[in-house]
C-alpha cells in the first residue's frame, strides 16, 4: 500500500549525542549505586557502633550497682554478726567458762569476701578507644573513677579479711599463749579478737554508706549518658540483679548508728533460738 512509510526493525544508532548520553547516563546510575550501597552500609556501621556504646555504657553501670548489692548483701551479714558480738563482749570474764555460756557461744568468723566483675570492665576498655567526643570522654574519666573506686573497696575488704584471718590463726595455732581452758574462752579473752568483734558496727555502717555512694557514681553516669533509671533496672533485672537506686546526698553519719546495748537486747538463749 502507497503512503506507509517502511520501519527499520533495528532503528539505527545515532552516532553523535545519543551515544554519549547514554554513557553518562550509565555512569551516573552505577556512582550512584556505589554511593547508596556504602552510604548505606557507613548509616549501619554507624548504628552498630551507637548501639555497641549503649551496651557498653550499661554495662558500666550494671557492674557498679551490682557491686552496691554486695556491699549491701555484706552489711546485712555484718549488722547479724554485731547482734551476736554484743553478747559475746558483755559475758562477764569470769563466766568466760561456764558450762551454759559455752553451750550458746557461737564465734565469729570470718568475714564473706566482696568482689567486683572484672569483665565490665575489660570491655569497657576494649571499646573506648573510637570514642572521640567530648560527651564520650567525660563518661571515660568517670567510668575511670568508679572503677578505680570499686578496686579500692575490694583491696581494703580483702585487708580487712586478712587481719580477721591472721587473729583466728594466732590463737587456733598457738592456743598454749592465750589464755583460758577451752578455745572459745581464748578467743572471748584475746585483744585483738575483741577489738575486731568491736569494729563489726561501724564496718557495716561503713559499708552501706559506700553502697549508697556507688549509687550516686551511677547516678552521675546516666545523667552523661542520657540513660534513664528504668532503662538501667531493666538491664541489671535482666542480667538477674535487683536495681535500688536513690537520689539523696550521702555522708556516713547517715548510716552510723550508736552500739547495741545488751540490756535492750532478748536473752542470748532467745535470740539464738529465732
Amino acid at each position: 500500500m502507497e503512503g506507509l512509510i517502511n520501519v527499520p526493525d533495528n532503528p539505527q544508532v545515532d552516532k553523535g549525542g545519543n551515544l554519549w548520553k547514554t554513557l553518562l547516563l550509565t555512569f551516573l546510575g552505577t556512582t550512584m549505586s556505589i554511593l547508596l550501597t556504602f552510604g548505606t552500609s557507613a548509616l549501619v556501621q554507624q548504628h552498630r557502633r551507637m548501639q555497641d556504646r549503649k551496651m557498653t555504657v550499661l554495662m558500666v553501670m550494671g557492674s557498679v550497682e551490682k557491686f552496691a548489692q554486695k556491699l549491701d548483701e555484706r552489711a546485712q551479714n555484718l549488722e547479724r554478726n554485731d547482734t551476736m558480738a554484743t553478747y559475746l563482749l558483755n559475758i562477764p570474764a569470769d563466766s568466760l567458762e561456764n558450762p551454759g555460756y559455752q553451750s550458746n557461744i557461737k564465734l565469729i568468723g570470718v568475714p564473706l569476701g566482696i568482689a567486683y566483675d572484672k569483665t565490665a570492665e575489660m570491655v569497657f576498655i576494649n571499646n573506648t578507644a573510637s570514642w572521640s567526643s567530648t560527651k564520650y570522654f567525660d563518661f571515660i574519666n568517670w567510668a575511670g573513677v568508679c572503677f578505680y573506686n570499686m578496686k579500692e573497696i575490694e583491696d581494703k575488704h580483702n585487708s580487712y579479711i586478712a587481719e580477721f584471718e591472721a587473729a583466728l590463726d594466732d590463737i587456733w595455732d598457738h592456743p598454749e599463749l592465750h589464755p583460758g581452758t577451752s578455745m572459745k574462752a581464748k578467743f572471748l579473752r584475746d585483744k585483738k579478737y575483741r577489738e575486731l568483734l568491736e569494729g563489726i558496727h561501724n564496718k557495716a555502717a561503713y559499708y552501706r554508706y559506700l553502697a549508697a555512694k556507688m549509687r550516686d557514681h551511677n547516678r552521675v553516669s546516666m545523667e552523661m549518658m542520657d540513660v534513664s533509671e528504668k532503662e538501667l533496672m531493666k538491664f541489671v533485672e535482666d542480667n538477674e540483679a535487683v536495681a535500688l537506686m536513690k537520689n539523696t546526698t550521702r555522708s556516713l553519719q547517715q548510716y552510723t548508728t550508736p552500739p547495741l546495748n545488751i540490756d535492750s537486747l532478748p536473752a542470748l538463749e532467745e535470740w539464738i533460738g529465732e
